[in-house]
């Protein structure tokens, strides 16, 4: 995932990453009227393998997406894309296990149960329309290896 030295950074001044994700967010949020779909594969996933939050439906004229653990605020964003620039750019929750994909998919490598939780996607068009979150909740999946047996 490239990083961008703009948004989400770790050169920049906390308030300028801040204040530029706050616009983007303001200004490109979508409608709830999404038909946006997240499946969890597999549905039942074991301590150390990999999940893939595989989205169904993405809009079109998208200018990008965020995937955030638990709620939707900057310091709980995973990662963000950029789609005119192809560009990812790392949250503060980002631990390089994260690869997200240009269909707002996004797969964990290796997960622990630190992983449980509720994972966002928040999505962004060109017609400043309003999406609802899509929200999954993983910790009812996680299985420890040896339970799994």
């Amino acid at each position: 995932m490239g990083v961008s030295s703009v948004l989400l950074c770790q050169g920049c001044a906390p308030w300028q990453g801040i204040l530029l994700t706050a616009s983007f967010l303001t200004c490109w949020h979508l409608s709830t009227t999404s038909q946006v779909t997240i499946e969890l594969v597999p549905p039942q996933v074991v301590e150390g393998e990999d999940v893939l939050f595989l989205v169904h439906k993405l809009p079109e004229n998208l200018i990008g997406f965020c995937w955030y653990k638990g709620s939707p605020i900057i310091k709980h964003g995973i990662a963000l894309y950029e789609a005119n620039t192809k560009v990812g750019v790392a949250g503060p929750m980002y631990s390089a296990r994260e690869t997200l994909y240009r269909n707002g998919s996004m797969l964990i490598h290796n997960v622990t149960q630190k992983d449980t939780g509720f994972y966002r996607l928040r999505i962004f068009n060109r017609h400043r329309e309003r999406r609802s979150d899509v929200i999954r909740m993983v910790s009812e999946f996680l299985k420890r290896k040896k339970d799994s047996y």
